[in-house]
This record gives C-alpha cells, sequence and structure tokens, in this order.
C-alpha cells in the first residue's frame, strides 16, 4: 500500500497547473529536450544503489510527463520519452510535494486504475520530487525507482533517492541561474545597443571632453572630428570646441547654457542636435552632474541617442493631424449630407414644378422665359450641392450600362507607360461584349489601384502581371470568404482577375490588408485596396483575394466580380391597363408634385404621408399597384422600414427610392436587386420617366 494518501482531484489539477511552477519549469527549457549524460548517470545510480529495473528523472507539466533519463523503460514509452498523466505516478509527487512510496499498486484503489498499473506494468514504486531552486516550492518533476513486482521500498531507498535528487537539483540551479545570467546580459546589451548610451565628463582646467568608447564610436565613426586616442579606458579625448562645432547653432547655446547650470546649480539637462558630416542629424538628450576634483570642478555627463524617439513623436503627430484631418472630413460629409437632403427637396419642389408647368404651358418656353431661368438656376443650385458632397467624399457614384471588357482594355493601355519598364503587363479577354452597370471613372480606379498593387509586389524585379476579364456563372459559394460582396446571389458576373507574382502575402498581414493606412511597404499611405473594397461595395459586387508565399506557387491574385446588367424578371405591364403607383413622401409639397408627375406619366397615384398610410393604401389596391416610389428619409417608418413592411404584406413590384441625399454604400446595398433603383432629389419628368423605364422596361409609354 502507499506511504502517504494521495491528494484529492482538485488539489492534484491546482498544483499541476501551478503558474509559478509552470513558469520555473519552462524556464529550464527541459520538457521535451535531448537526452543527457549528467540526468543518466542519476537514474543508472538510482537503478543499481536500490537495485530496481526501472529509474527516471521525470518533469511533469499540466499535460504530460517528460522523461529526460530512463532506465529499464518498456516500449514504446522508451522511444517516445513522455507519456500523458494518465499514466504516471510522479505526478502524484509533485502535488504532495513530498516523497511517495507504494508496494502494490494493483491495491490501491485508486493507484491500480491508473494507466500505468494497467498499461505500463507499474506495480512497486518509489519517487521523491526534484526541485530547480533552494525555495523547493515548486517541485517540477520526480526521481524515481519502478518494479513490476510487490516489493517495500523501505526508508533507506527514499533517503537515497532524495540524495540523488538533490545532486540533481544542484545540476539544474547551476544551470538555471547560469541562464538567468545569460538572460540579464543579452537584456543589458540589447537595452544598450538601443538606448545608444553613453558617458562623457569634462575637465573644467584643460577645457577637455572624454568620451567613453561606446558614445565615441557612436558620434565619431568616421573620425569625423579629428580626435586623438585618450588615456586609460575613457575612450576618445577631444577639445570642447570639436564637439561644439558638431551641434547646430540652437544646440550650442543648449550645451553652453547647461554647462553653466551644473557648475552653478549642481545639475542640469539639455537636448542638442549632432551633425555629421554630410548633412546627417542624431538628436542626443544629455544629463550633466557636477562633481568635485582636486584643481576645480569637473562635469559628468550621460548621453543617450533619442533620434527615432523624436522621429517618433513626429509620426505620431502626423498621424494625429491626418487623424483630425479625417474626422473633420467625415463631420463635414455627415454636416454635407444634412444639408443636402433637405436642400434637394425644396429643389425638388422647384424643379418638378417647372417641369410641369413646361408641359401644361408650352407658351412659357423660350431660352429668356422666367421659367427657363427658374429651372437652370435650379440646375446650378444641385450642381452646387453634389459639389459639396463630392468636397466631403460622399458623392453617389454615376452609374451607367458599359461594356466591362472594353473599359478595362482601354484601361490597361493608358495604364501601360505608368508600370516601370521591369514590368510586362499581360492582358486576356475571352470575347465579347461584357455589359455592367458601373461608373467608368471608379471602374477605371478598381484596375488602376489593383494593378499598381500587383506592380509593386514585384519589389522592382522583372516580373509579369496577369489581368484577365471574362464572363462566367459564378456558384454562390464563390464569395463565401469575400471581404466584400459574401451575401451575392449566384448568376452571371463580369470577373476582373489582377495577378502578380510576387512574393505572396503573409498569413497575418492578410486579414488587413484592406484596412485604411495599413501597409507593409516603407513608404505609401496604404489607401489604394481600401478605395478598391469601397468602390466594388458600391457596384454591389464581390472581391475575393487568394495569396501564397509558397517558393514554387508564391503570388497574390484578386478577383471582383460584377453583376452583368440585365433586367430579367421584370413584370410586364399590358398596354390597355391604367397601372397605379404608390408615392410615399411625408412632404405634402413634394407629394402631391410627384402625384402630378406620376399622373402625366399615365398612372394613377396613390399619394401617403406616411408609411403606415402606404401599407393601407396597399392593403385596398395591393392587384393595382405597379411601382413603389418611396422616401428615404421618413418619421416612424422610414423607406426601407416601408419597404420590407410591403413586401411581408406580398408586395413585389419594383420599388424606386428618391432622397435628397443618400451614402453611396447605402446606394449600393438598396439597388442590389433588379426591381430596385435609386433617384436622387430633386429631378424632371424625363428623368422620372427614365428611371421608371430602367424597372418598368415594357410599359408602352403614354400617348
Amino acid at each position: 500500500m502507499t506511504h502517504r494518501d494521495l491528494p484529492s482531484d482538485e488539489a492534484l489539477l491546482a498544483t499541476l497547473l501551478d503558474e509559478g511552477r509552470l513558469a520555473l519549469l519552462a524556464e529550464t527549457g527541459l520538457p521535451g529536450s535531448p537526452p543527457e549524460e549528467i540526468f543518466d548517470l542519476f537514474t543508472r545510480l538510482a537503478a543499481r544503489l536500490t537495485n530496481s529495473p526501472t529509474s527516471l528523472v521525470t518533469f511533469v507539466d499540466d499535460a504530460r510527463q517528460h522523461f529526460k533519463s530512463a532506465v529499464g523503460l518498456h516500449e514504446p514509452w522508451a522511444t517516445r520519452r513522455t507519456s500523458p498523466l494518465t499514466h504516471s505516478f510522479c505526478k502524484y509527487v509533485v502535488a504532495l510535494n513530498a516523497p511517495l512510496v507504494v508496494d502494490d499498486a494493483r491495491e490501491h484503489p485508486v493507484l491500480r486504475l491508473n494507466r500505468g498499473t494497467t498499461e505500463a506494468g507499474i506495480v512497486a514504486y518509489a519517487g521523491v520530487p526534484i526541485y530547480a531552486d533552494d525555495s523547493r516550492r515548486h517541485p517540477i518533476g520526480a526521481l524515481c525507482v519502478i518494479d513490476g513486482a510487490p516489493r517495500n521500498y523501505d526508508e533507506e531507498v527514499v533517503k537515497t533517492l532524495t540524495d540523488l535528487a538533490m545532486a540533481c537539483q544542484a545540476t539544474l540551479d547551476a544551470r538555471l541561474a547560469k541562464e538567468r545570467l545569460g538572460a540579464r546580459e543579452r537584456v543589458l546589451e540589447e537595452a544598450q545597443s538601443l538606448a545608444r548610451f553613453g558617458w562623457f565628463f569634462i575637465d573644467a582646467f584643460d577645457e577637455v571632453l572624454v568620451l567613453s568608447k561606446p558614445l565615441s564610436e557612436h558620434l565619431l565613426p568616421a573620425q569625423s572630428l579629428h580626435s586623438a586616442p585618450g588615456e586609460g579606458a575613457g575612450g576618445r579625448r577631444i577639445p570642447i570646441g570639436e564637439f561644439r562645432s558638431a551641434l547646430d547653432e540652437e544646440g550650442r547655446g543648449a550645451f553652453d547654457a547647461a554647462r553653466t547650470q551644473a557648475l552653478a546649480e549642481g545639475a542640469a539637462r539639455c537636448e542638442v542636435t549632432y551633425v555629421f558630416p554630410g548633412a546627417a542629424r542624431r538628436h542626443l538628450s544629455i544629463g550633466l552632474r557636477r562633481f568635485a576634483r582636486s584643481h576645480g570642478n569637473g562635469i559628468v555627463g550621460a548621453v543617450s541617442d533619442v533620434t527615432d524617439e523624436r522621429l517618433r513623436e513626429v509620426r505620431e503627430r502626423s498621424l494625429d493631424l491626418k487623424l483630425a484631418e479625417t474626422q473633420r472630413l467625415e463631420s463635414l460629409g455627415v454636416l454635407a449630407g444634412g444639408v443636402a437632403h433637405d436642400f434637394n427637396n425644396l429643389l425638388g419642389v422647384v424643379m418638378g414644378a417647372s417641369s410641369l408647368l413646361r408641359i401644361e404651358h408650352p407658351n412659357l418656353e423660350g431660352p429668356d422665359a422666367p421659367l427657363h431661368q427658374i429651372e437652370t438656376a435650379a440646375r446650378r443650385a444641385s450642381e452646387l450641392s453634389t459639389q459639396l458632397l463630392s468636397y466631403a467624399g460622399r458623392s453617389n457614384a454615376t452609374l451607367s450600362e458599359v461594356d466591362g471588357a472594353a473599359l478595362v482594355g482601354d484601361t490597361l493601355t493608358l495604364l501601360g507607360a505608368m508600370l516601370p519598364k521591369r514590368t510586362r503587363l499581360v492582358f486576356r479577354t475571352n470575347g465579347g461584349e461584357a455589359p455592367v452597370l458601373a461608373d467608368s471613372a471608379q471602374l477605371r480606379q478598381v484596375i488602376l489601384n489593383l494593378v499598381l498593387n500587383a506592380s509593386e509586389a514585384l519589389e522592382g524585379k522583372d516580373g509579369v502581371v496577369d489581368v484577365e476579364t471574362r464572363v462566367e456563372h459564378v456558384a454562390r459559394d464563390a464569395f463565401r470568404l469575400a471581404p466584400v460582396g459574401s451575401d451575392c446571389l449566384a448568376g452571371r458576373y463580369f470577373v476582373v482577375s489582377v495577378r502578380d507574382h510576387g512574393t505572396g502575402i503573409a498569413d497575418e498581414h492578410l486579414p488587413r490588408i484592406f484596412e485604411p493606412f495599413f501597409t507593409t511597404k516603407l513608404e505609401g499611405r496604404g489607401l489604394g485596396l481600401s478605395a478598391v473594397l469601397g468602390i466594388v461595395r458600391r457596384h454591389a459586387g464581390a472581391l475575393v483575394v487568394e495569396s501564397n508565399v509558397d517558393v514554387e506557387r508564391h503570388g497574390t491574385v484578386f478577383r471582383v466580380y460584377l453583376p452583368l446588367a440585365a433586367n430579367a424578371n421584370t413584370p410586364v405591364l399590358s398596354s390597355d391597363s391604367t397601372p397605379a403607383v404608390l408615392v410615399v413622401d411625408d412632404e405634402a409639397a413634394l407629394r402631391n408634385l410627384f402625384g402630378r408627375m406620376t399622373k402625366h406619366l399615365g398612372f394613377k397615384p396613390l399619394l401617403a404621408a406616411s408609411g403606415r398610410e402606404a401599407l393601407s393604401l396597399h392593403r385596398e389596391h395591393g392587384s393595382t399597384i405597379a411601382l413603389a416610389i418611396l422616401d428615404l428619409t421618413m418619421p416612424d417608418l422610414d423607406g426601407v422600414q416601408t419597404q420590407e413592411h410591403l413586401a411581408a404584406q406580398g408586395f413585389a413590384a419594383p420599388t424606386l427610392f428618391v432622397s435628397g441625399y443618400a451614402a453611396p454604400d447605402d446606394i449600393a446595398d438598396l439597388t442590389a436587386g433588379p426591381n430596385v433603383r435609386f433617384l436622387q432629389k430633386p429631378f424632371t419628368i424625363p428623368e422620372l420617366e427614365a428611371a421608371i423605364a430602367a424597372i418598368l422596361p415594357n410599359r408602352e409609354k403614354k400617348g
């Protein structure tokens, strides 16, 4: 039986997981380390002196025991040199922090179930703790002997094992002390290297500056000052005048003032700029202290190079300014959006009413007529609002149907002259038109940023940037990991891929490449990919990136997916019907005006002052409503919420959202479907007619 009661499972777990114990064990570096002769000596002596077939030196962490040395250990444990704690008796020695003796583990209520007993054949066991220091608070393992038959290990055996464990501890203690001393020395050396620290003293009697060796090597790497070797360990002795001449004018004044203050008051501090030949500069922080000598006072100084800190402060100030500017523009954008919304609502009344007057009163036509002047002034006011949004970075994309493949080809032709001569641009297309609804200027910017980014990835070496366009049916699963567009539906897409053959993007950088200002280059703002992401999002597309840092298959590819322009699933209205249009706007003047405009276009207007009124009208006239015109910004239910409630009631007709201002990202989200469009206020009857035609292309025009 055991000579000591075993600890509870809770006490065992608490000891094994003790942070201090695990930290000490990790500091030794022993778990998993190769065998060593000194530890083999301990196990051989233990086996011989106790006449045991097996002896172990084990180190126990929170999950396994590691055999640093083993005599007579069976396979597969001898080869593996480790076992899980389910097979361990030594874990109890560590938890008890005391010797453990077991005569016959098969008769013990706990140990008979231990897999060391059932699988490894442990019957008799005697083990003592191994420590790494004299505190003996944290045992890190055990020295033990094992027998496969019942046996009575007496006190002499325990004393023998304890003596050997103390010798083992002495070995570990010396090794740990040496490692800690070496670590301290390495830290000190690294700290001195980082701080560029040195000292000097000034002999006030002969006006000589004596520099320490590290400081002289730092400041005089190319013998920029005519100095002579100093005596003893003082490094270099130079006249103070020569040191002062290497400081800028402000630094000379600060150094002289600090010397005077140190002599008068006992201590002083200053910061100076040291100018090397060739105009290179280092910023030095100098602390001065007076000391007494037999022939007069002297000054001792400590110098540290703070150039990196000052440069970092300059960069941080620059980043703070950029952040403040970004926040200012963001605030301006919010203000501009609000102003544009209200302003465009007012202009909507002016332009819509003038458009109706032009139709109802043809005699008011003419370039000099007051009506023409009203429309001209309103359009100019609308343009001013648009310019304000553009300045604030919140302008909307001007979407039109373009041939994506042709646009990419034209952009690459212009881009060829901008690339380095060592970059070869290869363009492939599957031919045929690829109609997409896009802002041509923004789509060109996407191609420009991706190709220039791919060229920079070649790092100035000879290389190829492959650009390919095609039209393909894409499964929804292709967008699963896309940073933008992961919710895009399956369908036919225009695809642009840009591939470089550079070194690839490291795994730790890949999730951050689209962050504003993030860059792994020494220079650059890191804004290109952020802009690409925003533009693709505004176009209701998707962006997928793949990168490989493998030596044989390295490189990065960006794939942009844009939905093809199409009018599939658009309802066809019969020519002999009079379809109704649901007009929802909380501004009475605009609501009535839109009703008159839609009536002129051949619809029966149903006017609602709120989203809830719109729901009531839909319940009454749902089967006749061919189109809904919804203002985005309304109290209670806004335009999007109104559309969602209408859809819940079974409304499936196209929707035209109108607003004096909407953020580009919001517009992209709103118009992702084929039966949804957005129209910016103010607008005229022809502009409203064109917007309706885009989602109701098969409706016959009035008249």
